[in-house]
């Protein structure tokens, strides 16, 4: 069981670092540049598409991560690593959720252009949790081998 959950640990980090950063550096900077016409569009158009991607991956990885902690809370690396989580989703819906949600709806130019620059901003503390994060699972894996 704990291999199991192991692999479903190492699989979701993997993924949801990867895409972060693609998020980070790629995706979440076009909010700046999105006509003012087009944003509300765009922004739940993104939204959809990026939930159907990354709530199950995030909720897979939570559950695998509380997983190990019940079967062996020994690993100190775990709680570290559960920590790192801890943050990650505390800023998604304390910080990134609050702006998705302005930049969907009937705000003004340079409202949205502050919320689009505000969430490039604060996703970097989403960006650094999941790579910090991914790192000490990878090590974790790399020393129970």
């Amino acid at each position: 069981m704990f291999t199991s959950l192991f692999f479903i640990q190492l699989v979701s980090s993997l993924w949801m670092c990867s895409l972060i950063w693609v998020i980070q550096l790629v995706h979440y900077p076009l909010f700046l540049y999105i006509d003012d016409s087009k944003r509300i569009d765009f922004s739940k158009l993104h939204q959809r598409r990026i939930s159907a991607l990354v709530m199950p991956t995030m909720l897979l990885e939570l559950l695998s991560l509380g997983g190990l902690l019940y079967l062996d809370s020994r690993h100190s690396v775990l709680w570290l690593a559960a920590l790192f989580l801890a943050i990650i989703w505390a800023s998604t819906v304390f910080l990134q959720v609050p702006q998705h949600k302005l930049l969907s709806s009937e705000i003004n130019k340079e409202k949205a252009r502050k919320s689009a620059a505000f969430l490039v901003k604060s996703n970097w503390l989403r960006t650094l949790g999941w790579s910090i994060k991914t790192c000490l699972i990878v090590w974790l894996f790399l020393n129970l081998l």
